[in-house]
């Protein structure tokens, strides 16, 4: 299971994403290229997307390879910045639950306080990239939404290095570079996503 449960709706429900726990699949704004979850205690290996209704306009679908974004980024970005996409970075914490936001329960606004939440957020830190291997077999997890980076860094009264805004910036052009489909789903097509990869 996940933080949301098995089965979670990606639906309009007219919020904004800017909104303090938010999530992208609750609005009508078009989430950058990312892989689901935003918990250094939950990784998901793979995800699954299940198109029901398909929207009467955008909801496109794009996805990219990060494996080969990163041999892309391993040649031609200095190693001292491509160090920040392998430590640990603060990330937003997004509450178990629906991601609609916090008005409601008194325990849930009380874990969003400013004060709680900033120490809540540094403890919530993993790298962009986590490489390993298992036997002979090379392992790559890649974990990434870029506004859940910045906005844990502001919640934890942090500011962006520049050398991560750099780092950032590049991953974001080699995601883009590498991208292997744009997909409009249609009613029951599925699309799944592998965040583990072997390499």
């Amino acid at each position: 299971g996940s933080a949301r449960g098995r089965l979670f709706d990606v639906q309009d429900k007219g919020l904004d994403t800017n909104a303090d726990n938010v999530l992208f699949s609750v609005s009508r704004a078009s989430a950058p290229y990312h892989t689901d979850g935003a918990s250094a205690n939950i990784a998901y290996d793979a995800v699954g997307l299940l198109c029901i209704n398909p929207a009467l306009e955008g909801g496109k679908l794009h996805l990219s390879n990060a494996c080969t974004a990163l041999g892309l980024l391993k040649n031609k970005v200095p190693k001292f910045v491509l160090n920040e996409l392998f430590r640990p970075l603060p990330r937003d914490v997004l509450e178990d639950g629906s991601g609609q936001g916090v008005n409601r329960a008194d325990l849930l606004r009380f874990s969003r306080c400013p004060d709680l939440l900033k120490l809540r957020v540094q403890h919530n830190a993993y790298p962009i990239f986590e490489e390993g291997s298992n036997g002979h077999t090379k392992l790559l997890r890649f974990r990434y939404m870029r506004q859940w980076i910045e906005s844990g860094h502001s919640k934890g009264q942090m500011h962006i290095p520049p050398l991560l805004k750099i780092a950032l910036d590049a991953l974001d052009s080699a995601i883009d570079a590498e991208n292997v489909a744009s997909i409009t789903m249609q009613s029951g097509e599925m699309v799944f996503c592998n965040n583990m990869i072997f390499c």
